[in-house]
């Protein structure tokens, strides 16, 4: 994870900012198992530390020392999505930096679903489905860091996120975000773009992060994971499909069965099996919500496989044994069309988990609409009511 090479965004960057044509406001943004984080971290980094040999008071070198991740200086700063715990909806996001600081140094490809249920567990031990935000009082406290004077010659950094949660209070941000100080870096990291308000994109500079190389995910699956045979690590650079986050996630949780779960459920659906498909949405309801929107996931990569397959019969499909013979034999009976139909409905699935919906009455109804599509190839009109 050292090399400068991890992400050709990242040296691209660091070239902008030795070139004095850095923008002073990013929008780093991908899935974050592209790096999204850790690149915008590597680049502050850099950042503080040629600042740091530049002021140096017995010269040094210009270039950084080293590619070290930076986490500790009083120049650099952070905000992101927590949970409110104040009656009078104050909390800010210093009152978790520690425990954030904590789980992201181990978790830097994490989902903010991830994050959010971790604190959950941290407050109290009870919360499966919490609710984040970036509330009125943290853009007041981000304004409030921005105004104040850096130590020494240093830049000031905010690194933002997941500013996808500043929902309309992000507008407080406005004139700081399109004319920030000569000597402050404001970092978005995104994990989509479509959930950010319109007025914030226009003043950011935008850094489409790309998928990671099975080269790249190879060393670090080494660094991290050990004892991993060469069929096993085969297996899940195919399934992450440059997705590290994923990957790892694989990696550490190798007898997972989600894709047996997947194939009972649509087993349930197209049979219309109304007794197990209400004792799934059951279990599916009591599962954290990162967990929906993993097996969620789950069942649109099976989706997926089984589309590719579908259009090329030669295609070598990115799962076991077992499951590939489920996938080869379902396509045989569903068209491109139901897949596709299937697959928006997950889709959209993920988008309202996000939201906070009732995960019980969603999972029941999405499986009614699933063996609508399965036994007449369309999403009945009343879904769109």
């Amino acid at each position: 994870m050292a090399e400068i090479d991890m992400y050709p965004a990242l040296e691209q960057l660091q070239r902008q900012y030795d070139e004095g044509r850095l923008a002073h406001t990013l929008l780093i943004h991908g899935k974050p198992g592209w790096g999204t984080l850790d690149c915008a971290m590597r680049l502050s980094s850099y950042i503080l530390a040629k600042a740091k040999a530049q002021n140096s008071l017995f010269g040094g070198s210009p270039e950084p020392a080293s590619q070290e991740i930076i986490w500790e200086h009083p120049d650099l700063h952070f905000s992101f999505p927590f949970i409110n715990t104040s009656s009078q909806g104050g909390s800010i996001s210093d009152d978790f930096l520690m425990t954030w600081k904590s789980y992201i140094k181990e978790h830097i490809f994490s989902t903010d679903l991830d994050w959010l249920h971790h604190l959950s567990g941290e407050l109290s031990g009870e919360r499966k489905n919490p609710k984040g935000n970036i509330n009125k009082a943290e853009c007041n406290n981000i304004l409030s860091k921005l105004s104040l004077k850096a130590f020494g010659e240093n830049p000031k950094i905010l690194i933002i996120w997941y500013p996808e949660y500043l929902a309309k209070e992000g507008n407080r941000l406005l004139k700081t975000l399109e004319e920030p100080s000569d000597d402050t870096y404001i970092i978005l990291v995104a994990s989509s773009t479509q959930q950010i308000l319109g007025t914030i994109l226009s003043r950011c500079q935008s850094v489409q992060m790309q998928p990671l190389t099975d080269e790249k995910i190879s060393v670090s699956l080494a660094d991290k994971v050990s004892g991993m045979t060469t069929e096993r690590k085969t297996e899940i650079l195919r399934r992450s499909q440059g997705d590290l986050g994923r990957a790892l996630e694989l990696a550490q949780d190798p007898e997972s069965q989600g894709s047996a779960t997947v194939l009972a459920w649509l087993r349930y659906c197209y049979q219309n099996r109304a007794a197990e498909l209400w004792s799934f949405a059951e279990d599916f309801a009591r599962m954290s919500k990162d967990g929906q929107v993993q097996w969620l996931e789950s069942a649109l990569f099976f989706l997926q496989q089984m589309h590719r397959y579908h259009l090329d019969p030669s295609y070598q499909l990115l799962m076991g044994a077992e499951d590939a013979s489920a996938a080869q034999k379902m396509s045989k009976i569903v068209s491109v069309t139901i897949i596709d139909e299937m697959s928006r409905i997950l889709e959209e699935s993920i988008r309202q988990i996000r939201g906070n919906i009732n995960a019980k009455i969603m999972m029941t109804d999405n499986s009614l609409l699933i063996h609508e599509v399965l036994r007449t190839g369309s999403v009945p009109a009343y879904a769109y009511t």
